[in-house]
């Protein structure tokens, strides 16, 4: 079981064109800012998509979302290679975003097989090992970008990128995942506007869970403004394309080890020490770019990205700890998308603006302000409201 979801995190993150997308924006002639509207463009497409695609998973199964997610990504980045313009591109990205939101089910895939079979206690080593083939398969694909650039320039990234993942994935996915209808059943008789309203009457009522996803979105945004801001840079300071998709192929294979260390180790990690220690990291980040902006702000930011995957693997593993009712699950994780997306919306539109204006520099500076000030307004919020179920739960008793 946990060879077919590690093989499927492969699959997942050997998608080619994440080490030099950005980099193509560049060089087909795009401003800061128009990159950072088009980066936008990928966050709207998750909100549309995420609307959508986690209640009709809660409402028909979880495979056939992520099979459609899929399709729609292969297709759009296909797009990429007939109509390069600043007009194709923000839709062809805005579209991977709505294809990224079929794929995100994997995880709640991936904890209804651990319930079924009553073994969801080992979902957070199920989770670390797949963050550890996810970065393989990262791995891989910088290395295949790397090459294929070389070969045919980005339009060979883009083709094999799309063909692996109609030949390859979608066939995995096809034969090898089956739906758990037991957890679908409840809303069977439900519209899915009723599986939404659950959703967040659900959220309602367990407040601190609400705040938890929003912890969970807020790392997700880290990880994805830093890294397409990480290669903008590298982009700034002159390095190649194939030489950035080689650094990123490296990058990888670093969280791997650090990934198998906390799977050997499985320290008990509180939720919050994450929290304290990624925020001192973002601040480092901000303070690097400040001071020594090039090569020194690359290091910093790859030095999280190191230990990311350990981060999200245990802020995940509480996330989906904290659900208890599945037959909402899908619907509810894609609310942490939502906020993510909102989130780099944000991020992407003030980057790309402030990197215009003035520099990269500038912008992870408010970026790393901005994340760190956000995240601790959310830990006192979560802390007030389980203080506050604490004095009710004493005046009842």
């Amino acid at each position: 079981m946990i060879t077919k979801f590690c093989l499927l995190g492969v699959l997942d993150r050997f998608i080619l064109i994440h080490a030099v997308l950005v980099i193509f924006f560049a060089h087909i002639g795009l401003t800061p800012a128009l990159i950072g509207m088009i980066l936008s463009g990928y966050e709207i497409g998750k909100i549309f998509g995420d609307s959508m695609c986690g209640t009709i998973a809660d409402k028909y199964g979880r495979k056939n979302v992520i099979i459609f997610g899929f399709i729609i990504k292969a297709i759009s980045i296909l797009s990429f290679v007939f109509v390069p313009g600043m007009i194709s591109c923000f839709i062809g990205t805005m579209m991977i975003g709505f294809g990224r939101s079929g794929t995100s089910n994997i995880e709640s895939y991936m904890y209804d097989e651990f319930k079924s079979n009553k073994i969801d206690e080992h979902f957070k080593s199920a989770l670390a090992l797949k963050s550890i083939m996810s970065n393989v398969g990262a791995s891989l694909g910088g290395y295949a970008a790397s090459f294929l650039y070389k070969l045919n320039g980005f339009n060979g990234i883009f083709i094999t990128s799309s063909l692996v993942m109609l030949f390859i994935s979608i066939p995995y996915v096809i034969f090898f995942l089956k739906d758990h209808k037991e957890y679908t059943l409840k809303n069977t008789d439900h519209n899915l506007i009723k599986i939404i309203h659950k959703g967040l009457s659900y959220l309602k009522q367990n407040l601190y869970i609400g705040l938890s996803i929003v912890i969970v979105s807020i790392f997700y945004s880290t990880y994805i403004i830093y890294t397409d801001t990480n290669k903008m840079i590298m982009n700034d300071i002159g390095l190649s394309p194939d030489f950035i998709a080689k650094i990123y192929a490296i990058a990888h294979i670093f969280p791997i080890i650090t990934t198998s260390v906390f799977l050997i180790f499985r320290p008990g990690l509180l939720i919050r020490a994450i929290i304290i220690l990624s925020s001192i990291i973002w601040l480092g980040i901000g303070l690097t770019a400040f001071l020594f902006y090039g090569n020194a702000t690359v290091a910093a930011i790859l030095f999280f990205l190191l230990l990311f995957p350990i981060f999200d693997t245990c802020i995940r593993d509480n996330m989906h700890r904290l659900i208890k009712d599945s037959s909402i699950r899908s619907t509810i994780v894609s609310f942490s998308h939502l906020i993510s997306s909102m989130i780099n919306i944000f991020a992407s539109l003030c980057i790309g603006f402030i990197a215009e204006k003035s520099s990269y520099a500038n912008s992870l500076i408010f970026f790393s302000i901005f994340i760190i000030i956000f995240t601790f307004v959310i830990l006192f919020l979560q802390r007030f409201t389980l203080n506050k179920k604490r004095i009710k739960y004493r005046s009842i008793t």
